[in-house]
């Protein structure tokens, strides 16, 4: 697996924006093609609502180093906005699906059969194993938003020597 890179471009134009608000089932997205640097990027999706004009300058966080549609989340550096992913029903799958494994394996039950038993420690192999490729992407999405995060805001910092005493 490639490790996450950090690029900055500006965007020249933003074309074919579409929003997909919060579902039941799906956290917000926001799916988009810009142009940057002269390059013409198609679909690219990124977490959240972010505002998006053409001049932003943007520090994107790529799994693949120069392919603006494998982004991950950015931090804008004209307005401060930040999208990052989240793994928060990842994680609490994570947590519970183990216990129900475990629970379910303990429970005694005279009358079942007795192949039923193995075909229950079947199941809790694969849950297991579900449950470790859970924890990989939940850890791989925690340290892409400390990545994404530990960049300085160049807005921020640039604002900070102009302010004027109260």
């Amino acid at each position: 697996m490639n490790d996450p890179h950090l690029t900055d471009f500006t965007l020249d134009e933003v074309t074919v924006l579409k929003r997909h608000p919060r579902t039941r089932y799906q956290p917000p997205s926001t799916d988009f093609s810009l142009r940057a640097a002269g390059q013409v990027v198609h679909l690219v999706q990124i977490a959240g609502l972010p505002h998006l004009e053409a001049g932003h300058t943007i520090t994107a966080l790529c799994r693949t180093p120069g392919q603006l549609q494998s982004v991950v989340g950015w931090q804008n550096q004209t307005t401060g906005e930040v999208a990052l992913p989240t793994a928060e029903r990842q994680s609490l799958l994570a947590v519970l699906l183990p216990v129900i494994c475990v629970l379910t394996w303990l429970r005694p039950d005279p009358d079942a059969l007795p192949g039923l038993r193995w075909l229950e420690l079947l199941g809790t192999g694969i849950a297991m194993l579900w449950t470790l490729g859970l924890v990989r992407f939940c850890w791989r999405v925690r340290r892409e938003r400390a990545l994404l995060r530990s960049v300085p805001n160049r807005r921020l910092m640039s604002d900070v020597g102009k302010r004027e005493p109260l």
